[in-house]
């Protein structure tokens, strides 16, 4: 009796994925580097960058994005009028599209398989200050090509769209410190809400435990009958 309201239970909450599955989204943290930075007005030592940031499906920086080098006031760019270690912090707007991915399918061959409304890169202003000094840090929109593809691919998570955008531009007050290029990529490490195509394959295969488990009953019964 134990096992078999153990298969039932295993064959409802099959069903309740399978169901509830599809409709479900997926966050993802994301990496938002700078990368080529060119200074323009402290050309030594130079804005660098000594952490990435880490930006959530929302838009917001949970990790700041840390940049040393950057200069504070006054006109020299001596020791003294050096800022490092800056934090900028702030909510960028998500840039989505409907994209896919190079995954295993139909018998375990790479095909191109829909992951519907993705995070694949954000813009706006992050802001950082260190008293008395206001920093911002200005992300314009990237320019993102789709591809249209189908069938087989072959390079295992490989996407179909790119994202190109104009050079990041640093500023203090209303000069212009630096500018660089933005990578945005997948956060690894970071804990996500499964995809919607991996819950529905738990699932269906959930399910098919449970009405094989289902089966054997009913094939016992019919035994001992």
């Amino acid at each position: 009796m134990k096992i078999h309201m153990t298969k039932l239970a295993l064959r409802g909450l099959a069903v309740a994925l399978a169901l509830t599955a599809p409709g479900l989204g997926w966050a993802a943290d994301h990496i938002l580097s700078l990368t080529g930075i060119s200074t323009s007005v402290c050309p030594t030592p130079g804005v660098t960058q000594s952490q990435a940031a880490v930006v959530n499906s929302s838009g917001t920086v949970t990790t700041a994005l840390i940049l040393s080098g950057l200069q504070a006031n006054g006109a020299g760019c001596g020791a003294g009028n050096i800022n490092d270690n800056v934090n900028f912090t702030g909510t960028l707007t998500p840039e989505t599209r409907n994209t896919k991915l190079c995954k295993p399918g139909t018998k375990g061959k790479l095909e191109w398989l829909d992951e519907g409304s993705t995070i694949v890169g954000a813009h706006g202003t992050l802001t950082a200050s260190v008293n008395p000094v206001t920093y911002q840090l200005n992300i314009p929109a990237g320019i993102i090509s789709v591809q249209d593809v189908s069938g087989p691919c072959s390079q295992l998570g490989q996407s179909n769209y790119t994202v190109t955008r104009a050079a990041t531009t640093i500023f203090k007050d209303r000069a212009t410190l630096a500018t660089a290029s933005v990578v945005t990529g997948s956060a690894g490490g970071i804990p996500t809400i499964p995809e919607p195509g991996t819950l529905s394959l738990i699932g269906l295969g959930l399910a098919s435990l449970g009405w094989m488990g289902s089966r054997r009953t009913r094939k016992a019964r019919a035994s001992a009958v």
